[in-house]
């Protein structure tokens, strides 16, 4: 039977794993995946077992074990399953620093078959407060977020919900961002200017140490309807004699991405003249 081994130590080889898991049963092979042209491991890999009860005891047993200094993860090589299903994937916040993946499963197992999951931890080991459990199904995953959501665990008020890509949730955003503005506005021009759209939790214009404007702001929504409607309204308006840019708000990396993206995209469809 054959387990899927995966968060492996980059000096992780198949001796390392032949050693840790050598005392469950007769191992039949042990393949990590490298990078086919510097041959650096991808940080998973598969072991082949003999016997199914020795995989087993490996999966319930052995699983979330560090080896070289990093939790490793195990699960079941699944035929049946191609890719796992987006609808099953949940996501969870606000977890006390004391849980980890093991506390994690714990939780959850419940609620159904969980093929992977997932404690976002910083670079020094400890938890980022976030988690992310797979299950087998929807439905499981549903009675989880039922279960769960909302419940307090180690006195903290956990949230449950749906996981989201990243394209997903960009077309879900809140918050806005507008620029230029004028160094007479402040809090309660944005508010003026936004409130016509949605119901407002928050607007704050940036200013230096100074106190002075930064030249730009941010609004936040209650809902994403209320915030691209008022984006699509106020986008290309002018406020004081400037012309504003109103888009949805982003973090410094992903905005630095959409202009290389938009840039690259200019240099695809402008015409090339060879001299």
């Amino acid at each position: 039977m054959s387990l899927f081994v995966s968060n492996l130590h980059p000096d992780c080889t198949e001796s390392t794993l032949y050693k840790k898991f050598r005392s469950a049963g007769k191992i039949l092979n042990i393949h990590i995946a490298r990078n086919k042209e510097s041959k650096r491991s991808l940080g998973f890999g598969y072991i082949n077992f003999a016997d199914k009860n020795d995989a087993e005891y490996v999966l319930n047993s052995m699983n979330y074990e560090p080896v070289g200094g990093q939790p490793i993860r195990i699960m079941w090589v699944r035929p049946d399953i191609k890719t796992f299903n987006p609808s099953a994937n949940i996501f969870v916040r606000n977890l006390h620093s004391s849980i980890d993946e093991p506390a994690l499963r714990d939780i959850f197992s419940s609620y159904g078959t969980i093929l992977s999951l997932k404690v976002d931890c910083c670079k020094n080991g400890m938890s980022k407060g976030l988690g992310y459990v797979q299950f087998e199904n929807e439905d499981s995953a549903d009675a989880a977020i039922e279960g769960v959501n909302n419940h307090l665990i180690k006195g903290l008020k956990v949230g449950v919900c749906k996981f989201e890509s990243i394209h997903k949730r960009h077309d879900s955003f809140t918050n806005i961002y507008l620029k230029p503005l004028q160094p007479e506005i402040d809090d309660i021009h944005l508010i003026e200017l936004c409130s016509k759209y949605g119901n407002i939790l928050s607007a704050r214009v940036m200013k230096n140490d100074d106190g002075k404007s930064k030249g730009f702001g941010f609004v936040s929504f209650e809902k994403t309807e209320e915030a691209k409607t008022a984006v699509e309204q106020l986008n290309g308006t002018q406020l004081y004699g400037k012309v504003l840019y109103v888009g949805r708000a982003m973090k410094k990396s992903e905005r630095q991405a959409f202009m290389w993206n938009k840039f690259k995209e200019k240099l695809k469809n402008s015409e090339i003249v060879n001299f």
